[in-house]
């Protein structure tokens, strides 16, 4: 089963959302853990970039890394926010 890792900058942008777009982006980790396939996720990796995203709901993203380790895959969490986050990268 996959993990995650919280990066410092997902941290802090996620402790500046709502809190319900904060239970969404739980929520969307969840399902990622559960089935990373999931259509509702909208799994993707951004052109020209080592960065993948998924859907919270239809204005937030939650920008993230695919990771290996010697447990296993690993997710690491890069930065969540407002649908235009794809800037940032």
């Amino acid at each position: 089963m996959p993990r995650v890792r919280w990066s410092r900058t997902f941290e802090k942008s996620f402790r500046k959302l709502p809190t319900a777009i904060q239970d969404a982006a739980f929520r969307a980790v969840s399902k990622l853990l559960e089935d990373a396939a999931r259509p509702s996720l909208n799994l993707e990796k951004l052109h020209a970039s080592e960065y993948w995203s998924i859907r919270v709901n239809a204005g937030y993203r939650i920008l993230l890394l695919p990771e290996s380790d010697p447990e296993g895959d690993v997710f690491r969490l890069m930065d969540v926010g407002p649908h235009d986050i794809y800037r940032r990268v």
